[in-house]
């Protein structure tokens, strides 16, 4: 297993709406102490490499949001095929099933033409269980900047399937 370049000494950094970023080291650890640990992945060049190299599941990872805008898995695949950090045996299949499960969220294709939005975090991995906190925070501004006030909507949609269901509390 290839170790990926990890990008920011922090380990952990405070985000928009207060939540609470992660590199991947300590994703890694943290999946250690906790094996059913999921988190939401916030930039596909430096959550993808982990991924293809075994260092965390799929099953971890249960959707990107990223500042891509791919209009079909091909432009998906030349993308890669021009990032050297993606390069590896087997990355295909990987990348397929995400775009295929509608895991790879993407809201630069949810605003008009032309209109672009930065993703420039500092810590690539949220839990799942900020995830809403942190696009509302994020999301509603840009949104009704860039002509979509429904952005920030339009993306928990989406990701509504792969987020942690609430358990029912229970009266003793």
């Amino acid at each position: 297993m290839e170790p990926t370049p990890d990008r920011g000494q922090e380990q952990s950094i405070i985000l928009e709406g207060e939540v609470e970023g992660f590199n991947i080291e300590f994703v890694k650890k943290a999946l250690e102490a906790d094996p059913n640990a999921k988190f939401v992945g916030l930039s596909f060049s430096v959550c993808i490499p982990p991924l293809i190299f075994g260092e965390i599941s799929l099953e971890n990872v249960p959707f990107l949001l990223t500042g891509t805008k791919f209009e079909n898995f091909e432009q998906l695949l030349e993308y890669v095929k021009g990032n050297p950090l993606l390069q590896k045996e087997g990355v295909e299949p990987i990348l397929k099933r995400l775009w295929d499960e509608g895991r790879i969220i993407q809201p630069r294709t949810m605003v008009e033409e032309g209109r672009s939005i930065l993703f420039r975090n500092s810590a690539p991995f949220i839990a799942t269980e900020d995830f809403k906190k942190y696009v509302e925070a994020k999301f509603y501004k840009i949104g009704r900047l860039l002509g979509n006030s429904e952005l920030a909507e339009q993306i928990i949609n989406k990701a509504e399937n792969f987020l942690p269901k609430p358990t029912p509390k229970q009266n003793i």
